[in-house]
């Protein structure tokens, strides 16, 4: 019989959890239509216009590209809980291939080029947010891992993960601001709201599984430590 003091270790059913997934599908869809045109290193292939007195755009912008599918190629694996539950050697180094390979490049690249989009001030600003968001959110959350405080790295894991996605969510509104208005959303002035009505449902979103797991015991404090990552 299950005390208070004993977690519950009943296994949870995969169509408990039949998000994973839909999301998976997403990711890979996503990565089908975005990644291609960057790995050919053609700048004529860029959707993306370079500033003409900025040299380092395209590169960096092939970075950001890059390292942005690497987190979110990680990122299906590290919030499916059977996944971490079963294979947690893989879903530490996956954890730090997200962070080091994805979140930390990628994140960095595309705030020099938030500071440098020919798309006006209003654009610049909310870029430069949303890429310091990123990192300030990711990185703690790493720390935390690292000083096995993974109540707390799990929180800010949960946050990171929502701003990842969100680019996937910002690209429909894309889309939808171009039909509405027959401009390109990043000369609209929609498209700046419309980054942050991506970011602020994924970020209202995370917050409630993490109210959900505020009261769960530290897995630390459950198991062996079998390091850290």
């Amino acid at each position: 019989m299950q005390t208070a003091d004993q977690p519950n270790t009943t296994p949870v059913r995969w169509w408990r959890r039949p998000w994973i997934v839909p999301l998976a599908f997403l990711i890979v869809a996503f990565g089908t239509f975005s990644l291609p045109p960057y790995l050919s290193l053609d700048p004529s292939r860029s959707r993306v216009p370079a500033p003409s007195d900025f040299p380092l755009h395209y590169p960096l912008l092939v970075l950001h590209v890059i390292c942005g599918s690497i987190a979110l190629g990680c990122v299906v694996f590290q919030i499916w809980p059977w996944f971490r539950n079963h294979h947690r050697t893989a879903h530490r180094r996956i954890g730090r291939t997200y962070v080091l390979a994805g979140v930390l490049p990628g994140g960095l690249a595309g705030l020099v080029l938030a500071a440098t989009t020919p798309f006006g001030p209003v654009i610049k600003v909310s870029s430069v947010m949303m890429a310091l968001l990123w990192l300030g959110i990711t990185l703690p959350g790493f720390v935390m891992a690292r000083r096995g405080r993974f109540v707390e790295h799990r929180r800010w894991m949960i946050r990171s993960f929502a701003l990842t996605c969100s680019i996937i969510l910002n690209r429909f509104v894309a889309v939808a601001v171009f039909l509405g208005t027959s401009r390109s959303p990043r000369a609209s002035p929609a498209g700046c709201p419309g980054q942050w009505r991506c970011c602020w449902p994924n970020g209202c979103w995370s917050e409630d599984p993490i109210r959900l797991t505020a009261t769960l015991p530290d897995p630390s404090a459950l198991r062996p430590r079998e390091g850290v990552l």
